[in-house]
């Protein structure tokens, strides 16, 4: 009983496989008398193309004949009317060649959308053909996809072909940028050799140009930066030059405006007389040491002197200071009281 069985279910799997089969072997057979269909067609077109280059040949050659006998003329007609009759002609030929180049367009046009009929035919039996089964075929790829999966596969071949050239117009550009890299790169190298030559052709050191450039042009930016550092600085000695000589002149004013009583502003014989002792006194004090520099060396040993005040006009206030506390108060002009003449 189950050798029975087993010889039966056999039996079915080998009768589906024989019908599997069968149908294959038919839509193959199909196919194959499509395509003898499609190379006879291709034939037949072969030999209309090769009638209609003959056709053309002897057109071309015709008109040639014709364009020479239009330019040479008849002899026996006068020039004016030899133009007007070329010119008629000429006229003439290019409408039947209008005519005849519409009827062509037709005709090719009527043919591209038979070839493209068959190619659709071609692209439905090869899928066929690949899933084996018409109704699969049909469920899995549909009219509307097939032609989109169509067009996106002919873009896809278009951009593969624009890639390509760009990839080789950009291995072009690349192989020029090298050969200009390696002759500025020679040029280089023959300038740094001169330059080192130049500059007493040690041959332990080359000098690089571009390295020099840099460095030249780091050394201009540091000097203009130092000229202005020096600008601000000359701007603000000048400040304060100019702070100092007002203090001093607002010194000076202020001590010159002190009101003298009228015994100290008549000139008096014995103060004209002890003029010259005093002004001798003076002299070893503001003279040079020969340790120190040329210049007066002063002596700011504490002196006493007496001070008038503008309100006894004259008559000494019996006060007395030293000089320490006299500059101490503001800054004068020099003179010779100051520095302890009158003591």
């Amino acid at each position: 009983m189950q050798s029975a069985k087993r010889s039966e279910s056999d039996w079915q799997g080998l009768v589906s496989e024989f019908l599997v089969c069968k149908r294959k072997l038919e839509s193959k057979k199909e196919a194959l008398l499509i395509l003898s269909k499609e190379l006879d067609t291709c034939q037949q077109e072969r030999d209309q193309y090769k009638l209609m280059a003959n056709q053309l040949r002897e057109r071309h050659q015709g008109l040639k004949k014709k364009y020479r006998e239009l330019i040479d003329g008849d002899p026996s007609l006068p020039p004016e009317k030899r133009n007007q009759v070329n010119l008629a002609q000429l006229l003439r030929d290019s409408r039947e060649r209008v005519k005849k180049l519409t009827e062509e367009v037709k005709e090719l046009t009527q043919r591209l959308t038979e070839a493209q009929g068959d190619n659709k035919l071609l692209r439905m039996t090869i899928t066929r053909q690949r899933l084996g089964d018409e109704e699969v075929g049909v469920r899995h790829f549909p009219a509307h996809e097939r032609e989109g999966l169509v067009r996106q596969l002919e873009r896809a071949g278009l951009q593969m072909e624009e890639m390509e050239h760009n990839m080789k117009a950009l291995t072009d550009e690349l192989q020029d940028v090298k050969a200009e890299r390696t002759v500025f790169r020679e040029k280089a190298d023959r300038l740094n050799v001169e330059l080192n030559h130049i500059l007493g052709n040690r041959e332990a050191r080359i000098i690089d140009v571009d390295a020099l450039c840099m460095e030249n042009k780091y050394l201009h930016q540091r000097f203009s930066q130092l000229q202005e550092e020096v600008n601000l600085l000359k701007s603000n000695i000048m400040k304060y030059k100019t702070a100092l000589e007002r203090r001093k002149t607002l010194a000076y004013t202020g001590n010159q405006t002190a009101v003298l009583s009228p015994e100290s502003s008549q000139p008096n014989k014995s103060r004209r007389c002890c003029w010259k002792s005093r002004a001798a006194a003076c002299r070893p004090r503001l003279s040079p040491s020969p340790t120190s520099s040329p210049w007066p060396r002063l002596c700011w040993r504490p002196s006493t002197r007496r001070t008038w005040s503008s309100s006894t006009r004259g008559t000494p206030t019996g006060s007395l200071e030293t000089e320490s506390q006299i500059w101490k108060g503001s800054l004068r002009p020099w003179r010779c009281q100051d520095y302890g003449v009158f003591q």
